[in-house]
C-alpha cells in the first residue's frame, strides 16, 4: 500500500468513529463531520494523528483517543496509531462538515440560540 493510499484509508476509518457525545444526544456525527483531526501522517508502519477538541476539558477525550489508537488492529500494514492532542489550531464551528454545521443551525433554531431577542 502505498503512503497516499495508507492516509486514506486511516481517513475513511477515522470517519467511522462516532463522537460520543452526539450518540448520547442519538445523533450519527463522526469525529471527522465535527473537524476534530488537524492531520494524519505515516512514518513507516506508525500512523500519527493530530486532533483538536472542541473543548479542552471534554470529558470524552480519553474515549476519542483509545478508538483512534484501536483502529491500527484493523489496517493492514499498521503497528500502531499515534494520538497527539493539539490546543492548535483552535477549534471552531468553521470545521464542521455540511452534515454537523445542518444539525448545529437546526438546534440553534430549536432552541432559540443567536436569534435577536432571545433570552440567554
Amino acid at each position: 500500500m502505498t503512503q497516499d493510499q495508507a492516509i486514506t484509508t486511516v481517513w475513511a476509518a477515522l470517519s467511522q468513529i462516532p463522537d460520543p457525545c452526539h450518540v448520547l444526544s442519538g445523533h450519527d456525527l463522526s469525529i471527522i463531520d465535527l473537524g476534530l483531526i488537524n492531520a494524519v501522517t505515516r512514518d513507516d508502519s506508525v500512523i500519527n494523528v493530530s486532533v483538536t477538541f472542541t473543548d479542552p476539558s471534554c470529558v470524552f477525550s480519553y474515549q476519542i483517543i483509545m478508538d483512534m489508537e484501536d483502529l491500527a488492529q484493523s489496517l493492514d500494514g499498521v503497528s500502531e496509531i499515534r494520538v497527539v492532542s493539539d490546543p492548535y489550531p483552535l477549534w471552531t464551528e468553521d470545521r464542521l462538515s455540511d452534515k454537523a454545521k445542518t444539525l448545529f443551525a437546526h438546534k440553534r433554531r430549536l432552541f432559540a440560540v443567536d436569534q435577536p431577542g432571545a433570552s440567554p
